[in-house]
């Protein structure tokens, strides 16, 4: 599954806000685009808003296999994607620019409920989304389903 549907000729390639045209496929992000791991809420704004400093998509675009150029940068997203998920299953409600950080909010109080039924949770501002990852694998009761993206 390439990202190629609806997007112009390679030619255009600079009319494209946020897709990058590289080995003879448009991308949501530019060639050798680092994934960095941040904390779990900087995470979900670039995965629903992308990078405008990068040019780059949202992230739920990315398809780690076509668009990560090597197995560390796609384990990330991996993790970063089933985080993601998972907190999405939070909500029923689009997210948009201007609702982007009070659902997050929502969606990782209500995730932290699941994942400690004794109350003893993280701030969203200082988890590491990797530090989630492991949560979820290490401990998901089984009530807990990532959403469908």
């Amino acid at each position: 599954m390439e990202n190629n549907a609806n997007l112009p000729s390679a030619g255009d390639q600079n009319n494209v806000p946020g897709w990058h045209y590289w080995k003879g496929s448009w991308h949501p992000i530019a060639e050798g685009y680092d994934i960095i791991v941040y904390d779990t809420s900087v995470h979900w704004e670039l995965w629903h808003l992308g990078n405008q400093d990068e040019k780059c998509c949202p992230h739920k675009l990315i398809v780690e296999k076509f668009d990560v150029c090597n197995r560390k940068q796609r384990v990330i997203m991996s993790k970063v994607r089933k985080v993601m998920l998972y907190l999405l299953s939070g909500t029923t409600e689009t997210v948009t620019p201007e609702n982007c950080k009070e659902i997050f909010k929502s969606c990782f109080a209500h995730l932290m409920t699941l994942l400690y039924p004794n109350g003893r949770s993280r701030s969203c501002h200082d988890m590491l989304v990797t530090t989630l990852y492991q949560k979820i694998v290490n401990s998901a009761p089984a009530n807990i389903q990532p959403s469908v993206d």
